[in-house]
């Protein structure tokens, strides 16, 4: 289960799985911006790996291959808190 004390964001499955998300560094950022111009589902994803905690690593990724379409909440809601405007 994931330890919300030192995550920057928390995502919830609907089958009540949690996943710990770190705060993205600007480089991180970049590079999810630079790849969504080519393949926005791999640099979500791809974006998520990266900042998710280390010990998560394995099950979200198997979790991605079944739901790729969660690695976008986990974006959204990353980009929102740091003040990026998300059109709904």
């Amino acid at each position: 289960m994931a330890d919300k004390s030192n995550a920057y964001h928390v995502f919830e499955t609907p089958e009540g799985r949690r996943f710990a998300f770190q705060k993205p560094t600007t480089a991180q950022i970049d590079a999810l911006v630079a790849r969504a111009r080519k393949s926005p589902t791999q640099a979500t994803a791809l974006f998520t790996l990266a900042i998710i905690e280390p010990a998560q690593r394995a099950e979200w990724e198997a979790l991605l291959s079944d739901k790729p379409g969660y690695a976008t909440e986990v974006v959204e809601a990353v980009m929102e808190k740091l003040g990026f405007p998300i059109r709904g």
